[in-house]
């Protein structure tokens, strides 16, 4: 037994090709329907002209049918009222044709591309605003210690914020690597705030592992350390996505070596 489909989804499923064909099969049906009417209604003219069953006629129909399909040139039509009966129900077949037709224009060549570059947009900033956080809670943890609020740092707590940038360095390398088809799509100042969050979270990390060490505080243990070498390395990969780009922007250029300098200090302290 065959699934009964809707109108909406049948027109979901039906190709741009197919309703383009029956938009221009209902122009020259339509135009034989005019050229085909003097034999029911008699003084049927079109701009003055009288429409017959001759070549010329057959012309004149195929014009008439034209216009009314693209809507607009229904304007220039001057016809007899029975004829206009006609013209108002090709009128609206064509517009609801038309109408479907710039859907589907739009589902296929405009909404793709717009849900992809504000799909993008929104990842650079959570990316962005992940890194806020990460540092954030650093100096939230600082600010606790130091005001002795809190006597000791939770390990579990270092290794959950240090765990968060990982994930975050992780969709960075995905993002810039050759492999978005999509990659063009991000704009200089979008590197340029991102490759700085990047630039200031590592920063904020090697100061944050100097506190550390400074109060004497435990924070080197093998799942610590696993997660410190794996933003170290994917910090590495983001810049490599660089090499090969000829950079103008001196800011950018400054913060990728900052980031490399950044990483190899880091290794040597863990």
């Amino acid at each position: 037994m065959t699934e009964k489909v809707g109108l909406f989804e049948w027109i979901r499923k039906t190709s741009f090709l197919n309703f383009f064909m029956s938009w221009l099969i209902s122009i020259f049906l339509f135009a034989i329907i005019y050229s085909l009417l003097p034999f029911i209604f008699s003084e049927l003219t079109f701009n003055g002209l009288n429409i017959s069953f001759t070549f010329n006629g057959l012309l004149e129909s195929l014009y008439l049918s034209f216009l009314t399909a693209t809507i607009f040139g229904v304007v220039k039509i001057n016809a007899s009222s029975t004829l206009q009966i006609v013209i108002y129900i090709q009128l609206i077949l064509s517009a609801i044709l038309i109408l479907i037709l710039i859907d589907k224009l739009l589902q296929k060549h405009i909404f793709p591309h717009y849900h992809v570059h504000h799909t993008q947009d929104r990842k650079i900033n959570t990316m962005i605003l992940t890194m806020s956080i990460f540092r954030t809670d650093i100096d939230r943890i600082k600010s606790e210690f130091k005001s002795k609020t809190k006597h000791d740092v939770d390990i579990k707590e270092i290794e959950a914020i240090i765990d968060g940038l990982y994930v975050t360095f992780l969709d960075i390398d995905t993002m810039f690597s050759v492999k978005n088809i999509h990659k063009h799509k991000i704009s200089d100042s979008q590197y340029l705030m991102v490759i700085t969050n990047i630039e200031d979270s590592l920063t904020k990390l090697t100061k944050f592992i100097d506190f550390l060490e400074e109060h004497k505080i435990s924070w080197k243990d093998k799942s610590v350390e696993f997660w410190l070498r794996y933003i170290l390395e994917t910090a590495d990969k983001i810049t490599l996505h660089f090499d090969d780009i000829k950079i103008k922007n001196p800011k950018l250029i400054i913060a990728i070596e900052n980031i490399k300098d950044l990483t190899q200090a880091i290794e040597k302290k863990i």
